[in-house]
């Protein structure tokens, strides 16, 4: 960050970092989501109105590429952050043009 050791003014370049961004929710609310989604995967197609009532499950599988080797556990911690990134910002699984307003990533 062109930052030295020795530069007199360093104190006041790191006071142009940005803030690193945190999760509104618990990690106790976001464990509960991962074990949601885990027991949805392992059961999907059964009883999805149970398991998955919002369907944004369902939404997210099919927005989220796979990775080779990916268990299911790696799997639910994906889906997870996926959803706890679109609450933070405002964002529904459901709304397709939702994305659109971040514009695109390099």
């Amino acid at each position: 960050n062109g930052v030295s050791p020795h530069d007199d003014d360093a104190f006041d370049k790191f006071n142009k970092l940005s803030s690193v961004p945190m999760s509104r929710r618990t990690p106790e609310l976001r464990s509960t989501d991962i074990e949601n989604i885990l027991n949805w995967l392992r059961n999907k197609g059964e009883d999805d109105i149970a398991n998955d009532p919002t369907g944004e499950f369902r939404k997210l599988e099919s927005m989220l590429p796979r990775k080779p080797g990916q268990t299911p556990e790696d799997r639910a911690r994906a889906m997870e952050g996926a959803l706890d990134w679109m609450r933070n910002n405002g964002v529904s699984p459901h709304d397709d043009d939702a994305l659109k307003q971040f514009g695109k990533l390099p």
